[in-house]
Parts: C-alpha cells; structure tokens; sequence
C-alpha cells in the first residue's frame, strides 16, 4: 500500500494474466486431465498391436574370468577342467572387477555385449563354459548358467507401462479437440500466452508410437 502497488498497471496487468492463467490450467485440468483415462480395451489393443514391444528378449546368464595373458588363461582353464567350480576359479585367477563375485555379470540379452563374445556365449548350452577367448581387454573364459528364450509378457504384467504409455497422447488429442470445439463454439482466438506453460508441457508430451 505504502508504493500504491494495488493500482500500479504493470502489477495489475500481471495480476489479471496470471488470473488467467490459473483458470485455463484448472479448466485444462477439469475436462481433460481428470477425464482422460485408457480403458481396458485400449491397453488390450495396444498389447496385441505390439507384442515385441512387450515381449522379454533372449537372454543369458553369464560369468567370466578375464586374465591378461594366455598363459595365465590357459591356467584357469585346466583348473576348470580339472572339476574346481567356476565361482572359485573366477575369484582366484580373474584380474576382472567383478572376481570377488565369481565373475558374474548376470542376465545379458543380444546387442549387450562385443559381438566376438556375444557369439560365444548365446551358443553354449547352460552349465557348460567356453574355451579361451581372445578380445582388446584380454583373455576370457565364460560360462553360461542360464538361457531364457524370448518370452511374451503376460497382460498384467504390462498393464500398467500401456497406460503411462498411452495416456499423453489421448491427453492431446483430447486438448486438440477441445480447443477445436472452443473455436468452433464460440469463434475465440486462443491466445497461446494465457496458458500456462506446466499444462503446454503436459499435453505436448512426445507420443509414444
């Protein structure tokens, strides 16, 4: 009161848009935001439409002991050989981070790993390891323990990253309609500036196809 800011016209210029601006963002809220929901029949056409996208890929288990020379490899594989289990090979001879785990590098799918590896280990039969194998980081031996073939996920179980999935798009198709219809209606212009840039944000979301 003391600088009369209550009359000042910038303050009340700026009072008047961000009034409008929060009845546009509650009014967005109201008829789209609320009122948007995927039904069942969408996430089930969305799942049958898809069904790589919702499919688990090839995978295996896989530890490694990684040495950096031959000879040193050449060890490890006699040992392997000689019936002392993986894990506590792995842990004595590996020069890998991962050694005092055993070597393991868990559950890999296609496009994980060098290609010259990937060749190896996406055809040993499970319980069994590799022969040596040379790359750029050193000599490894791998043993694979499981290989889970691709897998379609059950419905349920994707139910809910169909809808996330799905939802900012019906969100802005409905804004789309609505302000079509608001045009339409009432012949406005939309003025771009009186909405709020959270619910521009909110319903411009890139569409997942």
């Amino acid at each position: 009161k003391k600088n009369n800011l209550e009359n000042d016209p910038v303050v009340l210029k700026r009072l008047e848009s961000l009034k409008k601006q929060v009845l546009v963002s509650e009014f967005i809220k109201r008829e789209i935001l609320d009122k948007v929901k995927v039904s069942d029949e969408e996430v089930e056409k969305e799942y049958n439409a898809n069904p790589t996208r919702y499919t688990e890929p090839e995978q295996v288990k896989v530890s490694h002991i990684m040495v950096s020379t031959k000879e040193k490899a050449q060890e490890a594989l006699e040992e392997l050989k000689g019936g002392k289990p993986f894990e506590e090979v792995a842990k004595s001879k590996s020069e890998s981070p991962d050694a005092s785990s055993g070597g393991a590098m868990g559950y890999v799918k296609k496009g994980d790993l060098d290609p010259e590896i990937e060749k190896v280990v996406f055809e040993l039969a499970p319980g069994n390891f590799s022969d040596i194998v040379e790359t750029s980081y050193g000599f490894h031996i791998f043993l694979v323990s499981e290989h889970l073939q691709p897998r379609l996920k059950e419905l349920s179980e994707v139910k809910e990253e169909i809808i996330t999935r799905l939802t900012p798009q019906k969100q802005q198709e409905a804004f789309d309609k609505l302000i079509e219809e608001l045009k339409n209606k009432s012949e406005i212009a939309i003025i771009e500036e009186n909405i709020p840039k959270e619910s521009q944000g909110e319903n411009n979301g890139e569409s997942t196809q």
